[in-house]
């Protein structure tokens, strides 16, 4: 499973550079490709339990290789990376701290940051709007468990979002504002199932703050205003665990005081 991950991984960071690049057809070329992998991943590990349930019951060692072949003996623990090929591409790496910190954080989620630095508005969309306008990768090395794989799921999709977005948003392209919600959405269902887990706040706030943009694009203010007033309770949650920023609530409360503004100009 983890050397699918890993591809995965890659198949982002590819991703994410041409959406940097505003070549949005190769980056959801790639972003589909790691969405892919993922899928497989998640198919080989479920296989791979219903297996080693059968095989308990027999009382015989049993385990589905990496080829999907049925192999007998001591199955690989499918977060083991000790004997997998490591690609020639770098695998992006946690910001370093104590080693004691470290452990502790890897212990909490898995690493995921944002490609080329700081969030914000980049060419391309309204510069009214707070945008969170950088792709998401990961690292599959910090992978533990299998919803950690599923966090990272949730980080394509929300890049594939973005891709749509930045794209229709400017081209003025409504059908790819829609397609781009589509996407969001999916992020967000699995990013609630997530949050159980472990916190991951940052992605969902980025996730229904874009998607509050996406219906201001759209004209479809109604919406715009249910998000982002839910938006807010996530970002009082937020906030008292020191995962959100001060720019961030500047951004997305300048798009609630864009969204009233807005509002008001059109009874007037």
């Amino acid at each position: 499973m983890m050397h699918l991950v890993i591809h995965a991984a890659i198949k982002t960071m590819e991703g994410a550079t041409h959406l940097e690049r505003q070549e949005e057809q190769h980056a959801r070329s790639s972003f589909q490709a790691a969405l892919d992998f993922m899928q497989q991943a998640e198919t080989d590990y479920f296989a791979n339990a219903a297996i080693q349930q059968l095989s308990s019951r027999l009382g015989i060692p049993t385990f589905i290789q990496n080829d999907g072949t049925i192999a007998y003996g001591v199955a690989q623990d499918p977060f083991d990376t000790s004997a997998l090929p490591i690609p020639s591409m770098a695998i992006p790496k946690p910001p370093d701290v104590p080693q004691q910190q470290q452990d502790q954080e890897e212990e909490q989620q898995p690493a995921i940051t944002v490609n080329g630095g700081s969030l914000g508005n980049t060419t391309g969309f309204n510069p009214k709007h707070f945008v969170y306008a950088k792709p998401l990768v990961f690292n599959p090395a910090a992978a533990r468990r299998p919803v950690d794989a599923l966090l990272y799921t949730a980080v394509i999709m929300f890049d594939q979002a973005l891709g749509y977005h930045q794209e229709g948003a400017r081209n003025h392209d409504k059908d790819l504002l829609l397609r781009s919600l589509s996407f969001y959405d999916i992020s967000l269902e699995i990013l609630i199932d997530s949050a159980l887990q472990f916190d991951c706040a940052h992605v969902i706030i980025a996730t229904m703050n874009n998607k509050a943009c996406v219906y201001m694009e759209l004209g479809m203010t109604d919406y715009a205003d249910t998000v982002l007033e839910e938006l807010l309770s996530v970002i009082v949650s937020a906030a008292r665990g020191g995962t959100f920023t001060e720019p961030d609530l500047q951004g997305v409360l300048g798009n609630l005081q864009f969204l009233k503004t807005s509002f008001i100009s059109a009874a007037a």
